[in-house]
């Protein structure tokens, strides 16, 4: 749906922002690391 979307156009760039540092990534999205590995997981992003 476009809430996903929208979800892996954010970790896109953040990952981008954050050099593919997931640390860094999910401390730009403001989540916590574990939740943003689920989310790539998911949506396969890494």
């Amino acid at each position: 749906g476009y809430l996903q979307s929208v979800e892996q156009d954010l970790i896109r760039q953040a990952m981008e922002q954050a050099d593919h540092v997931v640390a860094q990534a999910a401390r730009l999205l403001n989540i916590r690391r574990t939740t943003l590995v689920e989310k790539l997981n998911k949506y396969a992003l890494h």
